[in-house]
């Protein structure tokens, strides 16, 4: 099942999902970009076609509502400057529910190299 362009809503602050999230059936991201580059963030439930959720800024946070689907979910970035349309994809895909909140970071390290931390809120374990 795939879920479609712009039904899912953003806020610049990072946001738990209201306890209606899980009963709309929605999933909650927030995105941390800790680079010097503006990114376009893109979700992809297994399966299913890749939906853009919008642009996060330089050292900011952003949230995302989305409906929820069966399958393992992972987030993609691009620079919203890039002319290739194709985002990277985090090598970890988690598996979610209705009502879920997620943390998605990427952070730059001092040798350039991309890092990156996607997990569900709560979850302690560091995946990439």
């Amino acid at each position: 099942m795939a879920f479609g362009c712009g039904s899912g809503s953003s806020s610049e602050m990072a946001t738990v999902p209201s306890p209606e999230a899980s009963v709309r059936g929605e999933v909650a991201v927030a995105v941390t970009n800790n680079t010097l580059a503006r990114l376009r963030v893109h979700a992809r439930y297994a399966n299913a076609e890749p939906v853009l959720l919008g642009e996060v800024s330089t050292r900011r946070t952003r949230s995302f509502t989305f409906p929820w689907s069966e399958g393992e979910l992972r987030i993609g970035v691009r620079r919203a400057d890039a002319t290739d349309d194709t985002p990277r994809w985090s090598q970890t895909a988690l598996t979610v529910s209705p009502g879920d909140s997620l943390e998605f970071t990427l952070n730059t390290s001092a040798r350039r190299t991309a890092q990156v931390v996607f997990r569900k809120v709560g979850d302690r374990s560091r995946t990439r």
